[in-house]
């Protein structure tokens, strides 16, 4: 697994790429959410028999609690997989926030959950 990788942090709601290689062999995978090791604890499937294409977008879901954890891509029909390395998903932030562009202009918006 490619993406995520271990400077990788998503936000709740967020949609996120998961970046993947695999053997052409494979037709479909299937990708799961675990704690990061030495547990490597089932927490949800995030993709099932999708085609094998590489990648694929995921929609964080809001009931993961922020903290680590890995994904895993495997052959949908086999034993083969792969882990990314340990990523942070983080809780939304809410309110106003002014960004400085690299323009130098400032932009103003709200970042809403």
């Amino acid at each position: 697994v490619l993406l995520p990788d271990t400077n990788y942090i998503v936000a709740h709601g967020q949609t996120s790429s998961v970046v993947y290689r695999a053997a052409t062999k494979v037709k479909e995978i299937n990708a799961d959410v675990l704690t990061p090791a030495p547990e490597c604890a089932f927490v949800e499937r995030i993709a099932h028999t999708l085609p094998n294409n590489g990648s694929f977008s995921w929609n964080v879901p809001h009931h993961l609690a922020p903290g680590r954890y890995i994904l895993r891509v495997s052959d949908a029909h086999g034993s083969r997989e792969g882990d990314s390395p340990p990523f942070h998903i983080a809780a939304p932030c809410q309110g106003s926030v002014r960004l400085a562009a690299l323009a130098g202009e400032i932009v103003t918006g709200a970042i809403r959950a």
